[in-house]
């Protein structure tokens, strides 16, 4: 997708949207495709696996951290389904 058509689906103003996908390429989480001709927009895919991609490594390598996060994706899960569900008190 291109950056307005993000900008459009989501509607969030294009700068907003301009600035993350930068960071996201930084940070390898995105990738640029680069147009064919000047006239169209360069448009981003994930740089990865997308079942590798968790909420965890997005928020590690946004943190700053450019280095391989060696962390399996199931893990980040476990942390997060946690998170979400705590365990029952025992009566």
């Amino acid at each position: 997708m291109t950056a307005n058509e993000i900008a459009q689906a989501d509607n969030l103003p294009v700068r907003n949207i301009n600035n993350l996908l930068s960071r996201l390429t930084e940070v390898k989480i995105l990738c640029k495709v680069m147009p064919e001709n000047e006239l169209e927009e360069v448009r981003y895919q994930p740089a990865m696996d997308i079942n590798k991609i968790t909420v965890g490594l997005v928020i590690y390598r946004a943190a700053g951290r450019s280095r391989v996060f060696h962390q399996s994706a199931r893990a980040d899960e476990r942390v997060l389904d946690k998170m979400a569900n705590p365990p029952q008190a025992s009566n």
